[in-house]
């Protein structure tokens, strides 16, 4: 990222950066990706060479997701290959238990097992993820856990067998609702408050070996 930087800005410079990563590899997180970004807003802050439709054109080359981590909208709904940002108004925050095993999944591997939605197929696809964005944006949690779907999990699952283990130990204590995260293998579940994550991640510890209590973000 800050190579990309410099080469788009034709800065004469280097930099030494240190990055600190408590985002696990392979987590489907997108901790790759906000390490980029953080260098690519980092470097535009300090020398402003680029503006934000080249910034953002720049983010899209490296990454999918990184013009979402880029932008300072709390939800948003991305469309094409991540870099068409809709921002939607995200109801008061959640707690989410992330947690993970030991195996990991190839992105591409698992993209690739994904069958291509058309037609009817589609429409219905289109339209649970519009009522998921506005039972978001209503602050209706509890109709989160029949909208929210990921259509990663089964690929992502055949790659990594572990992934259904740890969604029926995340089921054991009964989040809201849950799901695999990005391509895998790191799933979530959402609860109400953060004493209820917080209990999920004690009845939980010591059987896989990440578990991290964290927030979502209220706003546009």
């Amino acid at each position: 990222a800050a190579e990309a930087y410099r080469k788009a800005s034709e800065l004469d410079c280097f930099w030494k950066m240190h990055i600190k990563k408590e985002i696990p590899h392979g987590a489907g997180l997108g901790g790759a990706s906000a390490d980029a970004a953080a260098v690519l807003f980092l470097l535009e802050e300090k020398y402003g060479s680029l503006g934000k439709e080249r910034l953002f054109s720049l983010a899209s080359s490296l990454g999918a997701d990184i013009p979402f981590l880029l932008c300072p909208h709390a939800a948003a709904r991305c469309r094409g290959i991540g870099e068409k940002i809709e921002p939607f108004s995200a109801g008061g925050g959640l707690s989410l238990l992330l947690a993970m095993g030991h195996e990991r999944v190839s992105t591409p591997r698992a993209y690739a097992g994904v069958e291509e939605r058309e037609g009817a197929a589609m429409e219905r696809a289109e339209k649970r993820l519009e009522a998921l964005c506005c039972t978001i944006a209503e602050g209706q949690m509890e109709g989160l856990r029949e909208l929210l779907f990921n259509d990663l999990q089964a690929p992502a699952t055949a790659l990594a067998p572990e992934i259904a283990r740890l969604l029926e130990d995340l089921e054991s204590v009964s989040p809201m609702a849950m799901a695999m995260t990005g391509s895998g293998a790191a799933c979530m579940g959402l609860f109400r408050r953060e004493e209820e994550a917080n209990g999920a991640a004690s009845a939980l510890a010591g059987r896989w070996p990440f578990l991290r209590v964290c927030h979502t973000l209220a706003g546009t």
